[in-house]
């Protein structure tokens, strides 16, 4: 916790929750952190009366805008999803906030080689280290441009290019790095949008788009966009969200029963019991930093 809020310190930004102070009682440590009411994100474009490429740009611009700061002072994010990205409040005119910054790092001179993040948003340089290959290059700054290209791509479709129910098969696919155009809403997407998700999602780090860069692309800076409404991107994005709290409950009910098995186990005194089975996710955080 207090290497987060170190991160959340020193990354002031006015698209970035932002940190206030922190105290102690002697009931134990409080943190006071900005307020922020407006929920998610993609709750917020299911609710909009029309949702075009420029609420789409106006949205990233700010996530852009946020990351930016962050990586010019040294910082990459590692956790990028469209769950940390939030809206101040229920304004309509509301500011994008990033948020969660456990997974945060400070760059290192060598780059990263720690396995952090959540699986469908991983870039591949990051996936391809579940090898524990030595052989294999660290990753930097870059890891966050490919995760928000992910993020965009979903803006603009409501599909998630990789995701699939085997968790292994779609890390596989992403290390691979190859991805296409999926669903039938591309049609009403500009080009420029398309061009800038391409290059946020280019599997090589080295020629992929830098946050800086994203920020002064054509379709972030100029209004040569498709502004006809993408309703058909909207149901879609609801649909991704109807998904994502389905599997959040049944992981629910499994870690639930679980536990009770576990509990059980330890009344009965059963020595066969294996405290391991508790764990039901993929151990992705099982290296540490060079």
């Amino acid at each position: 916790m207090y290497d987060e809020l170190a991160v959340m310190h020193a990354v002031q930004h006015e698209n970035i929750v932002e940190y206030i102070e922190m105290f102690n009682r002697p009931d134990g440590y409080y943190v006071i952190l900005e307020r922020i009411n407006g929920g998610e994100l993609f709750d917020r474009i299911i609710e909009l009366q029309t949702y075009t490429e420029t609420e789409a740009s106006t949205t990233i611009r700010q996530a852009f805008a946020a990351l930016n700061h962050m990586h010019q002072i040294g910082y990459v994010h590692r956790d990028l999803k469209p769950e940390n990205l939030l809206l101040s409040s229920r304004d309509a005119n509301a500011s994008i906030k990033l948020a969660d910054f456990g997974f945060t790092s400070k760059m290192r001179e060598n780059g990263l080689r720690s396995v952090v993040g959540t699986p469908p948003y991983m870039a591949p340089e990051l996936v391809k280290l579940r090898s524990k290959d030595k052989k294999i290059p660290s990753y930097g700054l870059e890891v966050d441009a490919w995760s928000i290209g992910i993020i965009l791509y979903i803006l603009l479709s409501g599909i998630h290019p990789f995701q699939i129910d085997d968790e292994d098969e779609m890390l596989d696919n992403i290390e691979v790095g190859e991805w296409e155009w999926m669903g039938d809403n591309w049609d009403q997407v500009s080009d420029d949008a398309k061009d800038l998700i391409r290059r946020l999602m280019d599997p090589n780090p080295r020629s992929r788009l830098t946050i800086e860069e994203a920020l002064n692309h054509p379709w972030i800076v100029q209004n040569n966009r498709n502004d006809s409404n993408l309703a058909s991107t909207q149901e879609q994005i609801r649909k991704f969200q109807a998904r994502k709290r389905f599997k959040v409950a049944i992981q629910a009910v499994v870690a639930t029963n679980r536990l009770r098995k576990a509990l059980e186990n330890l009344k009965e005194g059963n020595d066969d019991y294996d405290p391991e089975d508790l764990n039901d996710e993929v151990n992705i955080n099982d290296q540490e930093d060079d």
